[in-house]
């Protein structure tokens, strides 16, 4: 599977020669994998100023605004979208994961209801569902959604995805793999797939299948944060290796967002390989 950057290079060329609407809405979706929300919605602009009425393009285009963290907009567009057409899925579920987003965790039920009774096998609307009941802290009722869609859609992995988490989050590493390895088999490059993989088989104590995993994440995505922060941790705990740690930390402080959670940790780390180094004549 080619790397984020050189697909996005290739789809780049792509519509130099002609922007067709697969090509931008291909390269909107490796923006997005890539972080890169606001890229990704300029693409869709663009199609929808050929193509107002490309349904699937709003759907894209709600999504990618909701990415970047513009929730007005994306409410707006996938409001759009269901008044012409009143039960579209896609704008049910964006909608929900909008309201799930804002803490309206009753209103993205109501929503998720209206679209399910329509639509009642709809994986993305029962995952979201899952969400829901996962804020809630009721992780049995998110399992069952999750795998309710797994079961309806067996091609969906984002069901698989979320029930693998569940299983990590009780250190259940050997269930979370059975998941993981399902969705591997349809999606090889898939990187959530793959960096969670690395973190069962960390927690089942295989290191090397660890770094193999998420060194194929870094493959596939140079600037992958996470994986660059895993393989950190995996050198400096694990294998003591600072100075490969010192450089996953270091570029995982150049690609990471401001948000990210281990932001401070990085830099903690980095200051304790600085302190543990030797100096030279000392």
């Amino acid at each position: 599977r080619a790397r984020l950057a050189e697909a996005a290079k290739a789809l780049q060329k792509s519509l130099e020669i002609y922007a067709s609407p697969e090509a931008l809405d291909a390269l909107g979706e490796v923006y997005l994998r890539q972080g890169k929300a606001e890229r990704a919605i300029e693409l869709y602009e663009r199609a929808l100023a050929k193509d107002p009425g490309d349904v699937d393009m709003r759907n894209a285009l709600a999504t990618a605004l909701r990415h970047a963290g513009k929730l007005d907009a994306a409410e707006a567009e996938c409001r759009a979208i269901l008044g012409a057409n009143a039960f579209d899925p896609t704008a049910y579920a964006t909608l929900a994961a909008i309201k799930i987003d804002r803490g309206q965790l009753d209103l993205a039920e109501l929503l998720l209801t209206k679209g399910l009774a329509k639509h009642p096998d709809h994986p993305l609307l029962l995952v979201n569902l899952g969400l829901v009941a996962l804020r809630r802290g009721d992780d049995q009722a998110a399992f069952a959604m999750f795998d309710k869609a797994s079961a309806n859609d067996p091609s969906f992995v984002v069901g698989r995805l979320n029930k693998a988490a569940l299983f990590l989050g009780a250190a259940d590493h050997a269930r979370a793999r059975v998941e993981l390895d399902a969705v591997l088999a349809i999606e090889p490059g898939n990187t959530d797939a793959l960096l969670a993989s690395g973190i069962a088989m960390r927690l089942a104590g295989d290191l090397a299948g660890a770094r193999k995993s998420w060194e194929r994440v870094l493959a596939i995505d140079a600037d992958h944060a996470a994986a660059h922060y895993n393989l950190a941790v995996l050198e400096m705990d694990f294998a003591e290796r600072p100075d490969a740690a010192r450089g996953h930390l270091e570029r995982y402080l150049q690609v990471a967002g401001g948000d990210e959670a281990h932001v401070a940790a990085a830099k903690e780390r980095l200051a304790l390989i600085d302190a543990t180094r030797p100096r030279k004549g000392g």
